[in-house]
């Protein structure tokens, strides 16, 4: 008995093992006889409020297609209402069957992708000032909505990422769980609710737009509602498929999501079927196509351009090469572009990125429920998702292309967009005017070109020419730390107490603002 018992035992798992290496495939149907809609009250107020009708990408997947799947002895994976498919694994065999059914028009193998995984600099234990998240907030100029009330309040962010080890203990999130934000969650790479194992990436992210601890770290939307989703499996092959984001990109919008924020670049596939740089024309990878589906929904979707500035692929990857989403590349606290941030353009020719946020030197939680610094588009796209929530807030009967078109054009490369730059950093007051119509006067955003500021090197006493009332300064060192911030009242300052060498002066009147490198001696 005992032998048998083993035998059984053995024979499961060998079954077991021989299905799970059997390649997954996409299969596609050629109609969709269901007419059921599994939307939520939310999800179609969204759909109302930017007057878009539904269609049958709304229609379920057909349950007679799937139960025919079923008596093949075939398990379904994901199931895409979007691209009329499903996903599953299948042997040569069962494989052959599945081609000629009569309603089944194509069969593709599902993509990987090797993880490009964000560039982490790591710090002691100890909390990092609130100057940090100063700095890479500020950069936007995201205060001026903050200051008026807008936060993120009654938007809904998804965050699709690998993982978000130790998020439900970290202080920095307990506001959201208080207040009851975070509205769902979903693995859906383990099909579990628990989102709290597997990596900590997506904690890092989060805190990036949803942080509030005063003096310590802010995050730039955390007044928003949160969906998690774990999307990237970082198994020992570290790859991700584009099922799990086809699916969770399909859920959030059942729930009413109005924000999608995807922080992990994907590169060379590890499954040996490569896509080339010919296929970042935003119509060819999965994602890319769900992605624009997810904008003609009334969803924006803000993605990093990836960190392969420096690498031999050096271009920005799916699905940053869709045409509807906002594509984020990273610069330094100078406002200069980081070395690893991907460049474009799309192979069609169009300019990415779209925008850029500080992405070097990002303070943001980390696992051990402390915080750290890190380099990485992972980490400049969540900043711009927190601006998108707070700038849809303030105007919200503007539609997501609205709001996208705002951002870039608030933006200081605006005039010559580039692709190294995109359109370059937004401005959140600026972007805000332009969603109210209101005119902003080339001679004012021109005043603090006039602007002096002498000498340098300095020693003792910095001085400035031609400073317009209520401009604002601040003050930071070479790692982002604000070092001084106040009105500038008079046209000197005294530095005899700042740190010697290299710092950098931010000067902001109204929606301007400049940026100057200064040595202290």
């Amino acid at each position: 008995m005992r032998v048998f018992f083993l035998l059984l035992i053995f024979l499961l798992f060998f079954q077991h093992a021989v299905y799970s290496q059997s390649p997954k495939y996409w299969v596609y149907f050629k109609d969709k006889p269901s007419t059921q809609i599994y939307l939520s009250a939310r999800a179609l107020e969204r759909r109302i409020h930017q007057k878009i009708p539904l269609d049958i990408r709304d229609y379920s997947v057909s349950e007679q297609y799937l139960s025919t799947l079923e008596d093949l002895g075939l398990k379904i994976e994901k199931k895409s209402r979007w691209l009329n498919a499903v996903t599953l694994y299948a042997d040569y065999a069962s494989l052959q069957k599945v081609q000629v059914l009569p309603f089944v028009i194509k069969v593709e193998p599902v993509k990987k992708w090797k993880l490009s995984k964000p560039i982490v600099t790591t710090q002691s234990k100890t909390s990092i000032d609130y100057g940090n998240s100063y700095a890479q907030n500020t950069m936007i100029n995201i205060q001026y909505l903050h200051d008026k009330g807008y936060k993120g309040s009654g938007k809904l962010i998804g965050i699709f990422d690998s993982g978000f080890i130790n998020a439900n203990q970290h202080n920095v999130f307990r506001h959201i769980y208080d207040e009851n934000r975070l509205i769902a969650t979903y693995n859906f790479v383990n099909n579990t609710t628990n989102v709290y194992d597997l990596d900590g990436h997506g904690t890092n992210v989060w805190s990036c737009i949803g942080a509030y601890l005063p003096d310590t770290l802010v995050g730039t939307g955390f007044g928003a509602q949160f969906l998690l989703a774990v999307t990237e499996d970082v198994g020992s092959e570290t790859t991700v498929e584009e099922d799990n984001w086809l699916a969770a990109l399909e859920w959030a919008d059942s729930i009413g999501v109005d924000i999608i924020n995807t922080s992990l670049g994907y590169n060379i596939m590890d499954d040996g079927l490569h896509y080339t740089y010919a296929d970042m024309d935003g119509n060819t990878t999965i994602i890319s196509r769900a992605a624009d589906i997810a904008a003609s929904k009334g969803i924006i979707c803000v993605i990093s351009a990836g960190n392969e500035g420096n690498s031999a692929w050096k271009k920005i990857t799916a699905p940053c090469d869709a045409d509807s989403v906002l594509c984020v590349g990273s610069v330094n606290n100078n406002r200069l572009r980081s070395s690893f941030s991907s460049i474009g353009p799309t192979f069609d020719g169009r300019i990415k990125p779209d925008v850029m946020a500080m992405g070097g030197a990002v303070s943001f939680a980390s696992t051990n429920l402390g915080f750290t610094l890190g380099n990485g588009t992972s980490f400049s796209a969540p900043i711009i998702t927190g601006l998108v929530a707070c700038l849809w807030q303030a105007n919200p009967t503007k539609t997501n292309l609205e709001i996208m078109d705002a951002i870039k054009r608030s933006s200081d490369r605006a005039s010559n967009p580039d692709t190294l730059y995109g359109w370059g950093i937004p401005d959140a007051a600026r972007a805000d005017s332009l969603l109210k119509g209101f005119t902003i006067s080339k001679q004012k955003n021109n005043v603090l070109k006039l602007v002096k500021i002498y000498p340098n090197p300095a020693k003792e006493k910095l001085f400035f020419l031609n400073i317009p009332p209520q401009t604002q300064l601040s003050v930071y060192d070479l790692c982002g730390k604000l070092i001084f911030h106040n009105d500038l009242i008079t046209n000197e300052l005294d530095i005899i107490n700042f740190p010697k060498g290299w710092l950098f002066l931010r000067l902001q009147f109204q929606e301007e603002c400049i940026i100057q490198k200064v040595w202290i001696e």
